[in-house]
């Protein structure tokens, strides 16, 4: 009954347990892959592009002008937020934990760049913001001190998105700090398996985004499956910059 796709076709997927060898999805979550791309680079875009469009556009509404404060900005995720705010002409504030990290974050241009590993950055986006704040943060820091410190740089009635997985508060710990902050917490993985027709629907308008707006493909490392092992030691170790992928040969 699969009518969108048919077999032979270079497809690309949100799959929970796609680290295999096969893997079967309901037909709304698979879409033709570009043209343009190999199948690592197109391995690369969903969950972090569905991840950054949702959050970007329709939770945080992003506009033109608006100052919004990517960390982690060299991850996956991090480079395709950073892509979404380019493109809809937001300011860009990004952090990053090496400094390698930060001198490509230098490379494509953004302005304002910090440490993700040190508190500096309140004091740092506060000078650089005329003491204003910025208008949304994409939070994946953890450890003590981290959330309250980029609540602190929010400008009056900022979007606080939350993506991290530990160490999160509820809008009641946020309330008691900012009342004015809109604060949500995106748990991607989540919102596609409540609703996949919905998650079908965000992939779908976020590979339009990427062709229509003509975005490059994240920098990416490959591993064969044979080294898979490696590969997420490798991830572990957050030396790199964009993805890990495992390729099938």
């Amino acid at each position: 009954a699969v009518t969108s796709v048919k077999v032979g076709d270079a497809v690309l997927g949100m799959a929970s347990g796609g680290l295999s060898s096969s893997v079967v999805l309901p037909e709304c979550l698979v879409q033709s892959m570009p043209h343009k791309l190999n199948f690592s680079q197109a391995a690369s875009i969903p969950a972090v592009w569905m991840t950054a469009y949702h959050s970007l556009k329709t939770v945080a509404s992003l506009q033109p002008g608006d100052k919004v404060l990517i960390h982690t900005a060299t991850g996956g995720l991090g480079l395709a937020a950073i892509a979404y705010a380019h493109a809809v002409g937001a300011v860009i504030y990004a952090t990053a934990g090496h400094p390698h990290k930060r001198r490509y974050l230098a490379s494509l241009g953004i302005k304002h760049i910090y440490d993700s590993r040190s508190l500096d950055f309140v004091e740092q986006v506060l000078n650089d913001t005329d003491q204003q704040g910025v208008d949304v943060v994409l939070n994946t820091l953890t450890g003590p001190g981290f959330v309250k410190g980029g609540l602190s740089v929010c400008a009056q009635h900022a979007r606080f998105i939350e993506l991290s997985k530990r160490d999160i508060w509820t809008t009641e710990e946020v309330a008691q700090i900012r009342s004015d902050i809109d604060y949500q917490i995106v748990p991607l993985d989540q919102l596609v398996n409540k609703d996949p027709q919905w998650g079908g629907q965000l992939l779908k308008e976020a590979v339009t985004f990427i062709n229509e707006n003509d975005i490059a493909p994240c920098p990416y490392v490959t591993y064969p499956i044979e080294q898979a092992p490696q590969a997420l030691t490798y991830l572990q170790q957050a030396q790199h910059i964009g993805k890990v992928i495992v390729t099938l040969g």
